[in-house]
């Protein structure tokens, strides 16, 4: 699932970000599949012990240098303009703080009004 998710990301049509991969101490291939990409754009980290999603999504916060964040879970598939959409509605919408979107349409969350979906 893993390669899904690092492929939907790297097919974006926008271009400059960067993919920052925590791996809460994970028993799968995570490293493995990791190694398997070259793009500068993916920095990758290892939890020595699982702290859980929302300890790990705090980590990778701190790992990220980017103004705003997406997280994509191993299962996730991003729609291949989804930062491009997301960007353009946060340009505009200095206002809102997060963005919430479902599987299948990333325009949804830009089209409710409310940054949610």
């Amino acid at each position: 699932m893993l390669p899904n998710a690092l492929g939907s990301a790297l097919g974006q049509d926008f271009r400059d970000f960067e993919i920052v991969v925590v791996d809460d101490a994970s028993t799968d291939d995570v490293p493995d599949v990791i190694r398997r990409y070259s793009d500068p754009r993916i920095r990758a980290y290892r939890n020595e012990v699982n702290v859980g999603l929302y300890a790990n999504h705090n980590i990778c916060l701190q790992y990220a240098r980017a103004e705003w964040v997406v997280f994509l879970h191993t299962d996730d598939v991003l729609d291949r303009n989804a930062l491009s959409i997301f960007g353009a509605y946060l340009r505009t919408n200095a206002d809102v703080a997060v963005l919430v979107s479902s599987k299948g349409d990333a325009s949804r969350a830009c089209r409710s009004g409310t940054g949610s979906v």
